[in-house]
């Protein structure tokens, strides 16, 4: 479900009217049963990681029922961009917890990039069991989670968020 959000999160900034005044780079990985292999490769190869603001994942959004994003707790202001978001157009974002990024964000987390993991509560249990088929789809949360990326990733692609520190941009890779 991550990978088709984010193929229509793509389709919907191509066909904006407004186009984003900041390059947006989207990123399929692999590996993450091994650790998160792909992002851990990617963030250490990649050769415009210093330019990065922020990173934003999907992973199993597909099913539950409610949005999660997480990552409040370590990046609160990309995060407050996320929840006014929700706020304006799906008002289906879960509050009050506080929460780290997971999964491939690690990787950028751990060398100073603003993520935000956009998941659903309730939404493991088909995760890569026989039952992940099409037919366990919440179509209208995997349609609301990939509104709210598309207009965070909008919002912060205006050019006015300035994510990260001086200090993460001078990390060593």
């Amino acid at each position: 479900s991550g990978v088709a959000a984010l193929l229509e999160v793509a389709r919907m900034i191509q066909q904006s009217p407004v186009q984003p005044q900041r390059s947006i780079v989207f990123v399929v990985f692999s590996g993450a049963e091994q650790t998160h292999l792909g992002s851990q490769i990617f963030v250490s190869n990649f050769k415009l990681l210093r330019n990065i603001e922020a990173f934003i994942n999907a992973e199993c959004i597909g099913s539950g029922d409610s949005i999660a994003v997480m990552g409040n707790k370590r990046f609160p202001n990309i995060w407050n961009i996320a929840a006014e978001m929700d706020s304006i157009h799906t008002q289906s974002m879960v509050h009050g917890f506080k929460t780290l990024p997971k999964g491939d964000a690690t990787a950028f987390l751990h060398v100073g990039i603003p993520s935000l993991v956009f998941s659903t509560y309730n939404g493991n249990k088909h995760a890569h069991v026989p039952s992940d088929i099409p037919e366990n789809i919440n179509r209208r949360i995997l349609t609301q989670s990939t509104t709210l990326m598309y207009h965070t990733v909008m919002e912060l692609a205006k050019g006015y968020y300035q994510g990260r520190s001086e200090d993460s941009k001078r990390i060593r890779f």
